[in-house]
């Protein structure tokens, strides 16, 4: 229906755990990314303009002191891709980095030399890079790492409807997983239980990205034990597990008769509305705004300087 259910691969999944072929559209909104559970942007979460009635699916119950918007906890699309894959193999093998990145809206620097000098002294090849499909498109970018023998890796741009599947084999086929901030992919990467580490900076301790957000310091101010460590042990991996079930709604996940009625996938009036708002929605913001793939020349939105700014830093070598 709206356009952000069509980011990143998780209706799909969702449809495919429900044993459905069609195309339908969803009535509500899915939640895609993870949420650092701030509570100014936890109050700010409002119901669609178009559609007051239509639910939020959640992967949790964090907005359940939020009294403006109807939340329906379902779990993460992630954990029903999980539940799919329950019988395929992997073979996990080097690291895979994560480097912070831009979107199609906001912009990231991120020095990718620093970066590639810290992951080959500190951790064990063959090594491959996730790049954003908006940082792929940067041909400088992907010389660094092909020069630096690092297989490029990326999901494809945020409408691919395969984008969830790819990162999820990413990171099943990955023995170690460096991020350079956190992000969605660390849950992912801690709920399969993957030895990870979060590293923002140099031994020197020139930080890798450029830009952060009031509601991630926010995050990292509260949970100091994930950030510039190596989370290999035991005791670390079962303990990011945990967290990672919590966060991603393991215990929202639902049968999949249950999550077709929660969703109003047998609901054929709902459907048809969906339809009606997505061919309006379409008409007045674009079908790109989907996730259509970028070319070098797109737009990006003015930064909110309330919730996104520069770090207090000094580096002469960002992207």
């Amino acid at each position: 229906m709206f356009a952000d259910n069509d980011w990143y691969g998780h209706k799909k999944v969702i449809l495919q755990y429900c044993n459905i072929k069609k195309k339908l559209p969803i009535y509500g909104t899915l939640q895609h990314g993870y949420n650092f559970n701030w509570s100014k942007n936890i109050l700010a979460f409002k119901a669609s303009k178009f559609f007051k009635s239509a639910p939020y699916y959640s992967w949790n119950n964090f907005l359940k002191k939020n009294n403006k918007i109807k939340s329906l906890p379902i779990g993460s699309p992630f954990i029903y891709l999980d539940l799919l894959n329950k019988n395929k193999t992997y073979k996990p093998k080097g690291t895979l980095l994560f480097p912070s990145h831009s979107s199609p809206e906001y912009p990231q620097s991120v020095d990718h030399l620093k970066l590639i000098k810290y992951t080959k002294k500190k951790f064990i090849g063959p090594y491959k890079v996730s790049l954003f499909y908006t940082d792929s498109l940067n041909s400088k970018i992907r010389k660094l790492y092909l020069m630096n023998n690092f297989k490029i890796l990326t999901s494809g741009h945020r409408g691919n409807k395969n984008f969830l599947n790819n990162v999820y084999k990413n990171i099943a086929n990955s023995q170690y997983l460096i991020f350079s901030e956190f992000m969605t992919p660390t849950l992912y990467g801690m709920y399969l239980k993957k030895k990870i580490g979060i590293f923002e900076k140099d031994e020197k301790k020139n930080s890798f990205s450029l830009f952060t957000d009031k509601a991630y310091e926010y995050f990292k101010k509260n949970n100091p034990k994930y950030f510039n460590k190596k989370l290999f042990s035991k005791k670390d991996i079962q303990n990011n597990y945990k967290f990672a079930a919590n966060e991603l709604g393991l215990k929202f996940i639902k049968k999949k008769t249950e999550l077709k009625n929660i969703l109003n996938l047998n609901n054929n009036y709902l459907i048809i509305l969906s339809k009606i708002i997505k061919f309006f929605y379409d008409l007045k913001y674009g079908k790109e705004k989907r996730g259509n793939k970028l070319n070098k020349n797109f737009n990006r939105t003015k930064i909110n300087s309330d919730f996104f700014r520069k770090k207090n830093i000094n580096n002469d070598y960002f992207d």
